[in-house]
């Protein structure tokens, strides 16, 4: 994540969530995490566009980042 974040950060915005923390605890249960990692991607209207769970390789990540910037 940091090195797409380092590449990306210009254009899209990267939040992490510590699920280990009570406020972090009520965001995975609002969005309902199931399991983590957890990726969840947002329109610029705040509407979740994809979702990925579990382990993901860079270029997985860097295509969806690519798809949604190229909208």
């Amino acid at each position: 994540m940091d090195g797409l974040q380092d590449q990306y950060g210009d254009e899209i915005d990267f939040v992490r969530i510590n699920i280990d923390t009570e406020h972090g605890k009520e965001l995975a249960r609002a969005h309902g995490f199931i399991g983590q990692p957890t990726f969840i991607f947002f329109d610029s209207a705040g509407e979740e566009t994809r979702r990925l769970q579990g382990a993901q390789s860079r270029e997985t990540l860097e295509m969806e980042i690519q798809r949604i910037i190229g909208e």
